[in-house]
């Protein structure tokens, strides 16, 4: 990010909160500030701060603000109970023959998922869907409170950028025999 954008919505933040919440005239302070979220890109930084600003009442931390830009950056999670609708609707428009077109339909996370679980045949042929649904739920949640938690640290933010940015190789699936 540019010292400049960095500069001009810092004012944005100040100018909302306080005038004490930053100074830039504080040389240290802007510093420390600035080498803590210069690894944002200025389009991001400038719709997390917006975002921020439209949201929270209280004075924000650099976490907040890391937290914030990291929503506007990936906001590719999907809840659990989103994430088993695509996974029944692609067993719906798939079926069971079509695994790999199935499994290409779905997010990343939920393909994640799907894998944790036994995969896409273990749950096309599951007997008692509530118990795979139970399980994918569980599944998905630790995945997405690992995401959550990794986009808010400099890398996982980059890495949520990254995601963005190219696109996803296929998945291979091996053959497991018995």
């Amino acid at each position: 990010m540019k010292l400049e954008t960095f500069m001009k919505y810092m004012a944005a933040l100040s100018m909302n909160y306080s005038k004490d919440f930053f100074n830039p005239k504080d040389k240290d302070q802007r510093d420390i500030w600035y080498n803590m979220l210069k690894d944002i890109p200025d389009d991001i930084f400038a719709k997390g701060i917006v975002k921020l600003m439209s949201i929270e009442v209280f004075t924000p931390k650099i976490a907040d603000i890391r937290r914030y830009c990291a929503e506007v950056a990936a906001p590719i999670l999907v809840d659990d109970t989103e994430a088993w609708g695509l996974v029944t609707e692609a067993i719906r428009k798939y079926g069971y023959m079509r695994e790999q077109e199935a499994i290409q339909s779905l997010p990343k996370t939920v393909r994640e998922a799907v894998m944790r679980v036994g995969g896409y045949q273990c749950i096309c042929s599951a007997e008692n869907t509530g118990v795979i649904r139970g399980q994918f739920n569980k599944v998905m949640e630790a995945i997405n409170t690992r995401d959550k938690t990794a986009r808010n640290t400099s890398s996982g933010l980059n890495n949520a950028l990254l995601q963005l940015s190219c696109t996803e190789e296929p998945l291979s699936l091996e053959e497991v025999t018995y």
